[in-house]
């Protein structure tokens, strides 16, 4: 089974708000207070009114926190948040020092994320992903 997430533009996370150092997909905090990764920012053309926002987090070093006022949630290596609150700009906050590789990220239509978490699949690439 193949599905496919043709409303995306690049999955890519980009440091849109992001003062900190940035190698390749690997982001570190370097101000003493918290700074924001926007990681869904680049993902779509419009604010969509379902479905969800989802990205894989691997080598998180202490200091790595959700937006504190935001639906996002990080749990078992992924931040997900609800498509439908309009705050697409938001994501994860890096404390000095903090460090998070972002290597998977995508909106999700509510189907998809529906068949997504029967599968236990988190999150896929940006075009398709083999299950």
């Amino acid at each position: 089974m193949r599905l496919v997430n043709p409303s995306a533009w690049a999955t890519k996370p980009i440091d849109n708000g992001f003062e900190g150092r940035t190698d390749g997909l690997t982001y570190t905090g370097t101000a003493d207070d918290p700074q924001l990764l926007r990681v869904w920012g680049n993902i779509l053309p419009a604010l969509p009114t379902g479905g969800m926002y989802s990205a894989i987090l691997t080598d998180m070093s202490s200091g790595v926190t959700p937006t504190n006022e935001k639906k996002v949630t990080i749990a078992d290596g992924a931040a997900t948040m609800p498509a439908t609150n309009g705050w697409w700009w938001d994501g994860i906050l890096l404390a000095k020092g903090a460090h998070v590789t972002i290597p998977c990220i995508g909106w999700f239509s509510d189907e998809d994320w529906r068949i997504m978490q029967a599968l236990h699949v988190v999150c896929f690439s940006r075009d398709t992903a083999a299950y």
